[in-house]
C-alpha cells in the first residue's frame, strides 16, 4: 500500500492502472470464493469509474466479463447474456483474450447461463450485448436477495 500511495504521487494514471488491475483481481477472487455479490459491488464501482474515464479500454472487457459472471451467479441471466456478448464483442475488436486465470470461471459461467436461458435467447442477448456500447449496458441488481 505505501509502494503505490509513492506512485500515486509520481505517476497518477499509473498508480490508477494498477489499483483497477487490483481491483478486478480481488473481484475474480471474490467470485472463486462465491460471492458474487461482493464481486458485483467492486466490479459496478469499477465499470462506472470506467464509464466516466470516457475510454473503452481492455479493461472494460476484462470488468464486463466478470460482471456477467457475477450477473449469473446472482441468478439474472439475461443480464450476464447482454454483458457476455459485450465482452466478446470487445476481445474480438481489441485482439486480445480473457486471462488464463478467468478462462475457467468465465467459460463455465457461458455455458450455464446458455444452458438457463437456451441457446436462441443466449445468443439473442449476447447479439443485443455485442451492438451496445459499454455506457448501454445493464446494470446489476445489486438489492435483490
Amino acid at each position: 500500500d505505501e509502494a503505490l500511495g509513492v506512485l500515486a504521487t509520481v505517476d497518477p494514471d499509473s498508480y490508477e492502472r494498477r489499483r483497477r488491475f487490483a481491483d478486478r483481481i480481488h473481484a475474480a477472487i471474490d467470485l472463486r470464493r462465491g460471492e458474487p455479490r461482493v464481486a458485483a459491488e467492486r466490479l459496478t464501482v469499477l465499470a462506472d469509474e470506467i464509464t466516466q474515464d470516457g475510454r473503452r479500454l481492455a479493461a472494460g472487457m476484462h470488468v464486463a466479463s466478470l460482471l456477467a459472471v457475477a450477473a449469473h451467479e446472482l441468478g439474472q441471466h439475461q443480464t450476464a447474456a447482454v454483458l457476455f456478448g459485450h465482452a466478446a464483442a470487445e476481445r474480438a475488436r481489441l485482439d486480445i483474450e480473457l486471462r488464463p486465470s478467468d478462462r475457467p470461471l468465465v467459460s463455465a459461467a457461458v455455458e450455464a447461463c446458455r444452458a438457463v436461458l437456451g441457446a436462441e435467447r443466449f445468443e439473442q442477448l449476447a447479439a443485443r450485448g455485442a451492438n451496445t456500447d459499454w455506457r448501454g449496458l445493464p446494470g446489476i441488481a445489486l438489492d435483490t436477495p
